[in-house]
């Protein structure tokens, strides 16, 4: 393990971190949660600190913030992982991380839904959208890069270069018809499986 990694030790299941967690480790240029952690919670108050990457592992499920905070300068991290195991994620994350990375993505939980309302929070957890009187639709990553990598492919979504059209389908909910419609499209253009979506409970 490199000196600049922190990697926490096996058993802890559920954790909920503060912000005074984090400074015992803001040296590190990496933080390695354990494989054990099923779910992640952080309670930071206040924060002026910045870190470096944290590494979400195989097994971790739930991602949660639920709290206040203040931060003075940018993102709290550089990076967060997210393991094909998550399943839910704070839809506040984009204040957490300026890149997101996707371990295994063809096979993420997270990615892979098939409830409607589901695929709505989603592209809104992933992305920002602009509409066109309803003719059409950009749609740019929250965050300065999203990385999906697998065995065989990475790809690398930059918020400097990618920018989605969609031709807006006319409804009377026509944001949550055309945000379905870009999901759709960004999991055929990215190879995800959109015939075995996990069922939202």
């Amino acid at each position: 393990m490199s000196d600049d990694v922190y990697e926490m030790p096996e058993g802890i299941v559920y954790g909920t971190f503060t912000s005074d967690f984090f400074d015992k480790f803001k040296n590190y240029k990496s933080i390695v949660m354990p494989k054990s952690l099923k779910n992640i919670k952080f309670k930071i108050i206040y924060n002026e600190q910045h870190y470096g990457n944290l590494v979400l592992q195989e097994g971790t499920e739930t991602f949660e913030l639920g709290i206040t905070y203040i931060l003075a300068f940018g993102n709290l991290f550089d990076s967060i992982t997210i393991p094909s195991t998550l399943n839910k994620i704070d839809e506040n994350i984009s204040r957490y991380a300026n890149n997101l990375i996707f371990e295994d993505y063809k096979n993420s939980e997270l990615l892979n839904c098939d409830s409607i309302k589901e695929k709505i929070k989603l592209v809104n957890i992933l992305f920002t959208a602009t509409y066109y009187l309803k003719v059409c639709a950009t749609f740019k990553p929250r965050y300065n890069t999203i990385i999906l990598k697998s065995d065989d492919e990475e790809h690398i979504i930059s918020s400097d270069d990618f920018e989605y059209y969609v031709d807006v389908i006319q409804s009377d909910n026509f944001k949550e018809t055309t945000a379905v419609k870009f999901y759709n499209e960004f999991c055929e253009k990215y190879h995800i499986d959109s015939t075995e979506k996990r069922k939202v409970k």
